[in-house]
């Protein structure tokens, strides 16, 4: 598509429309994934839930796994990464949180987003 219209050198209606970043689309999706193969509202318990931690671990590998092939085949210049290796060390990460209510997962979320910045400035010194 088209980024810019020749004469007026404004942006197209198609790229103005489709040319977004899509990780925070990917990411929400991924996440209501997640939310519906743990069970919802009411998360699964027991085996059930060891199942379904069993099921996102193996999706995280295979993510990973299909990543780190993208990668290694992509050319270096332009150097270009996709995300799945990212999502699938994600998905791993998401594994201990599966089975918290609501409550708790907005308060650790709250915890991550003031804690991250602070962590990341202390530890890129």
């Amino acid at each position: 598509m088209p980024a810019e219209n020749e004469q007026t050198h404004e942006a197209t209606l198609s790229w103005t429309l489709f040319s977004g970043d899509s990780a925070a689309l990917f990411a929400l999706l991924a996440g209501v994934g997640l939310a519906f193969a743990t069970g919802g509202r009411h998360p699964r318990t027991g085996r059930r839930m060891t199942g379904a931690r069993v099921g996102v671990a193996v999706r995280a590998l295979l993510i990973f796994a299909l990543g780190v092939a993208i990668n290694s085949l992509m050319p270096e210049d332009p150097p270009a990464f996709n995300i799945l290796t990212y999502y699938g060390i994600f998905f791993v990460l998401t594994i201990p949180f599966l089975h918290l209510p609501a409550r708790t997962l907005f308060l650790s979320a709250a915890g991550f987003a003031v804690a991250a910045p602070v962590l990341m400035l202390e530890l890129g010194d």
